[in-house]
């Protein structure tokens, strides 16, 4: 939906997330599997840009020293987060 406008509850979104949460619709076959534009953005954030990219992906917040299985998943996508919610991995697919 061109020229729509991004709306968020939160005051501390940084104008250049809402450009790409504004600005990035998915297409059929589009197949984006990673974000490194997101990494120090805030989480909320970030799960909006990879639904409208990948809306059948699952996405996991996971604190950033967490200890994580080292399975390769296609439908998912972790979160690193920081104490402050910010993403502190370029986020992707596996």
């Amino acid at each position: 939906m061109a020229g729509a406008e991004a709306s968020f509850p939160d005051p501390d979104v940084h104008a250049h997330a809402a450009e790409h949460i504004a600005g990035s619709r998915s297409s059929p076959g589009n197949s984006v599997r990673h974000w490194p534009d997101l990494k120090g953005m805030h989480a909320d954030d970030v799960e909006i840009k990879i639904h409208s990219d990948r809306p059948e992906l699952k996405v996991q917040r996971v604190p950033k020293d967490a200890m994580v299985t080292m399975d390769m998943r296609e439908d998912r996508v972790r979160l690193f987060v920081d104490e402050n919610d910010r993403v502190v991995r370029a986020p992707r697919v596996g």
